[in-house]
């Protein structure tokens, strides 16, 4: 299954526009601060590669009033775009009210989201120290060693397979104004590698004093990480907590149901998971008395009150019973 199908029409609260409909094949001269542009080369127009795009782009009038931008494909897909990286970081005296980068627009007809190569993207930190939203779409090869970052508010990855060294700089990081943490962790045949063990400091801790959403999206310790953030002191924190999209079942969600802190939420988001009905009255239950928003749509076990046994072992194949939404 693949989540990623269509190219973004909203980001950071605006329309978003084809960069290269618009300017090349529409003539538009001048940039529309009421729209996100998408500098993406997967258009018919072999002539251009992004860097051509992207200068076209910072030469047009109203430039310095964009706020946000999306990288789309690029040329050689498979290669990470140190290029793009490079130009970003050259053009941010050109960018200087930047707020918001989505960083690789690419589905599934373009790319799998295991296959999107990313370098080390830390520079684009540095260059735009007013920077208050980025969103990674894969992983192969990411860092954010050293990761440190004054005004970021959100930090997303989403990721087929998120190795653990970037979870771990993530954690070791130094983001104060962080809100909004959003991790596709994926699973362990697309190289998600991470234990709960790499999240002990951060449901413990207090690394990220402004934090109010936890997603650990997509996973497949998505039952070890409820057990452990059960009884963390996180929950004291944050106001939402995302599990979805992984292999939630009914020891992972009762563990969160006995706990004392997960009347402190408002929202608990497991959308796809492998829990039984019983569970889920007792959850629904538990919303209605304590007025939290919760999801839980989507059950994927076709019998709901099928008494599995989830120690045993699962067939790692594409007829496996129990897998994380989107791994591919």
């Amino acid at each position: 299954m693949m989540l990623f199908g269509h190219y973004l029409e909203e980001f950071n609260g605006r329309p978003v526009r084809a960069f290269i409909e618009e300017f090349i094949k529409n003539k538009k001269e001048i940039i529309n601060p009421d729209l996100v542009y998408s500098i993406s080369t997967h258009y018919d127009y072999d002539e251009y590669n992004w860097i051509d795009l992207f200068s076209i782009f910072l030469n047009l009038p109203g430039v310095e009033k964009t706020t946000a931008i999306i990288i789309g494909c690029w040329e050689e897909i498979n290669h990470a775009p140190t290029q793009i990286v490079e130009a970003l970081v050259a053009a941010k005296n050109k960018l200087p009210g930047l707020r918001a980068i989505f960083f690789a627009d690419i589905i599934y007809e373009d790319n799998e989201l295991s296959w999107i190569n990313q370098p080390d993207l830390t520079p684009i930190l540095k260059a735009f120290p007013n920077l208050e939203y980025l969103a990674i779409r894969g992983s192969n090869d990411l860092s954010l060693a050293g990761i440190e970052h004054d005004n970021l508010k959100t930090l997303i990855i989403q990721s087929a397979g998120l190795d653990r060294s970037v979870v771990n700089q993530i954690i070791e990081g130094r983001l104060p104004s962080l809100e909004h943490l959003e991790l596709y962790l994926g699973c362990s045949r697309q190289g998600a590698n991470s234990t709960v063990n790499d999240f002990k400091d951060l449901f413990f801790g207090n690394l990220f004093p402004n934090l109010k959403y936890l997603g650990l999206r997509n996973s497949e310790i998505a039952d070890e990480l409820a057990k452990l953030i059960a009884n963390a002191p996180i929950l004291n924190l944050i106001e939402a907590l995302d599990l979805s999209l992984g292999t939630l079942s009914d020891k992972g969600l009762e563990s969160l149901l006995n706990s004392s802190l997960l009347k402190n939420l408002k929202k608990l988001d497991i959308y796809h998971h492998y829990c039984s009905s019983k569970l889920l009255q007792r959850l629904n239950q538990f919303a209605k008395t304590t007025g939290i928003d919760v999801d839980f749509s989507e059950k994927l076990l076709e019998e709901r009150d099928e008494d599995i046994d989830w120690d045993d072992d699962y067939e790692e194949d594409e007829g496996s019973y129990r897998y994380v939404a989107y791994m591919e």
